[in-house]
């Protein structure tokens, strides 16, 4: 089995809250995640912080020799995903990606039945996520950060900013953080999709979306979205398939 035995968060307070559910005092806290890294007696971390903070943690914990259990996305870019995927395999390391969806037995059954034939060949899938969070997230603006909370290194490998209540709580809405849900669910979407079909990725994609639905929001990532992938012919698809994601926020 496994045991918790240290935390790391750049929130004291949170670090705090957390260090106490998990067993209080036998459980060593760390501000900068670093640091734990270089405890010895760890042998495997999860990394669960903001998807701007998925790569280098992962990196630098194959770096010292530890396994990973990240949580999706990896990274918020193709070369971030790329650089996480080249350190395990120089550092021999196992990393496993948060895309526990695979594990679901409806799931897999599903991919039994498709994979099996018994729907024939596919030549289109669809995917989506509606949710309502019409008006939006608001507009708070620029504020002193939390006395408990290390706003520079919360930040970290991003562009320079002042603290906003709303680049906090809603991080995944902005383009240097996340990737809204496109990213944060439409990754587990496209997983499934990928795993279903017998394919790894696409050969070509193109979409499109925009502010279509907010009526009070700082964030960037369109509130509606639509995007289309085209995947070469595979083990389901002889000719191959297009799958469409369609997002919609309101």
């Amino acid at each position: 089995g496994q045991r918790f035995v240290g935390l790391s968060d750049m929130n004291a307070a949170r670090l705090g809250k957390t260090r106490e559910r998990l067993g209080g005092e036998k459980i060593r806290a760390f501000h900068d995640y670093r640091e734990l890294l270089d405890d010895k007696d760890i042998d495997a971390v999860v990394v669960a912080t903001n998807g701007h903070w998925h790569v280098l943690p992962t990196i630098h914990a194959c770096q010292a020799g530890k396994d990973v259990y990240v949580e999706k996305p990896l990274g918020t870019s193709i070369g971030e995903g790329r650089a996480a995927v080249a350190a395990a395999r120089k550092y021999d390391r196992i990393v496993q990606i948060g895309t526990q969806q695979r594990s679901w037995e409806h799931y897999r059954r599903a991919a039994e039945i498709i994979q099996s034939g018994q729907l024939g060949e596919i030549s289109e899938v669809k995917v989506w996520d509606y949710d309502y969070f019409y008006p939006g997230f608001g507009s708070p603006p620029d504020a002193d950060s939390p006395a408990e909370l290390d706003w520079d290194l919360w930040v970290g490998p991003s562009p320079r900013v002042d603290y906003n209540p709303s680049r906090y709580r809603n991080h995944y809405w902005f383009f240097d953080y996340g990737g809204a849900w496109q990213l944060d669910w439409g990754v587990h979407h496209y997983d499934i999709v990928n795993w279903c079909m017998g394919v790894t990725e696409p050969i070509s994609a193109v979409a499109m979306g925009g502010r279509m639905c907010f009526e009070d929001s700082s964030t960037e990532w369109p509130d509606t979205f639509s995007g289309v992938l085209e995947y070469a012919p595979g083990p389901v698809a002889k000719k191959g398939f297009l799958l469409q994601y369609t997002f919609r926020g309101g």
